[in-house]
């Protein structure tokens, strides 16, 4: 349509986000294998994957996914699942930062804000979160028809989503937090301890 036609930007631009869009529903639904072909030439293909984290590994690289870690919580009505990054690892840009509302790709300012602020603490700034999460909630809860493109969503208790959101990834976090310290500690000790004895030594030596 005409009217259409005078948005569409340039046949690569537009290609890109037929390309990322495909990415989108591939990391949604990671048990199908998806396909696209543009001119008879493969653009993207991703097999049917066990998981999440294969699903991600397989489009983003081994590297990130291995920097995940799963998530899963629930509370009145909303549940929020998927991966996050371990506390420390961001990236320069939101690119890694995908939510995913009632299983279907959405930029939802609340999530993303929900997901950045948790992570104030565990990463520096300038640097965001590694998030591939999926967050239900009843659809008569939210609100689709915001954006013409249906990828911008409200929800009709934007505070309670928030906080929830909040409270279970840093929840998630304080946990790896504290592995982390667990795993660390006994061997800070044994550095401590190994310190102290080439003190001694080196003070016998000078007598």
């Amino acid at each position: 349509m005409p009217a259409r036609r005078k948005f569409l930007k340039s046949d690569q631009t537009e290609a890109a986000h037929i390309v990322q869009c495909v990415r989108l529903y591939a990391l949604a639904c990671p048990h199908v294998a998806f396909t696209l072909l543009e001119d008879g030439r493969v653009i993207f293909r991703s097999p049917e994957c066990a998981t999440l984290a294969d699903r991600v590994a397989e489009i983003f690289g081994r590297q990130i996914a291995a920097d995940l870690v799963p998530l899963a919580a629930a509370e009145a009505g909303m549940k929020l699942s998927g991966l996050i990054g371990r506390p420390g690892t961001g990236r320069p840009t939101r690119h890694e930062l995908i939510t995913f509302v009632n299983a279907r790709p959405v930029d939802s300012r609340t999530l993303n804000y929900a997901l950045i602020e948790s992570y104030h603490e565990s990463l520096p700034k300038g640097r965001f979160p590694l998030a591939f999460v999926f967050f239900e909630i009843e659809p008569a809860a939210v609100d689709v028809n915001v954006h013409p493109a249906k990828r911008e969503v409200r929800f009709r208790s934007e505070p309670q989503v928030r906080g929830f959101v909040i409270r279970a990834v840093l929840q998630r976090l304080r946990e790896l937090g504290a592995a982390w310290n667990q795993k660390w500690k006994p061997e800070s000790g044994e550095r401590k301890a190994r310190g102290k004895k080439r003190k001694a030594g080196s003070g016998e030596r000078k007598a």
